[in-house]
Order: structure tokens, then C-alpha cells, then sequence
């Protein structure tokens, strides 16, 4: 599953990709699909998610949904 969409970096002023997060719109949007992602018995067995404020609040919302605990933390390579 991909993030939600994320602010504008120009509007909100933000420095770089990295900065940008999840539109209240797009949060909103995303709670709307959850109750179709269940009814589809969508039963992941673990959501990971890079540290970005747009894909980590995405997979927190999605891993509460669906497994009723949050996201496994960010793992670094090397």
C-alpha cells in the first residue's frame, strides 16, 4: 500500500521530500477505505513502514485498522 497523498512542499514551506506529510484529506480518505480493506478479510501479517511523516501515519492507521497494533519500527540497512 502506497501513502496518502502528501502537502505541497512549496505551500507548507517545508525543506525536501522527507518533510512533506499526509494531507488531512487524504487521512480522512484513507479511514473511508478501511471498512472495504476488512471486507475483503485484508489480513496482513506484519506492516512495516519507512519513517516519513506521510508513510508512518498511513501505516498506523492501517495497522490499528486491521491488526489492532501499530506498525513495526523502521529498520535501517547495514
Amino acid at each position: 500500500m502506497h501513502h496518502g497523498k502528501a502537502e505541497e512542499a512549496r505551500v507548507a514551506g517545508l525543506d525536501g521530500d522527507r518533510a512533506r506529510r499526509l494531507t488531512a484529506e487524504d487521512e480522512q480518505r484513507l479511514r473511508e477505505t478501511l471498512p472495504g480493506l476488512r471486507g475483503l478479510q485484508v489480513r496482513p501479517h506484519r506492516i512495516l513502514s519507512s519513517p516519513y511523516p506521510r508513510a508512518y501515519p498511513t501505516a498506523c492507521i492501517v495497522a490499528r485498522a486491521l491488526l489492532n497494533s501499530p506498525p513495526l519500527p523502521c529498520m535501517r540497512s547495514g
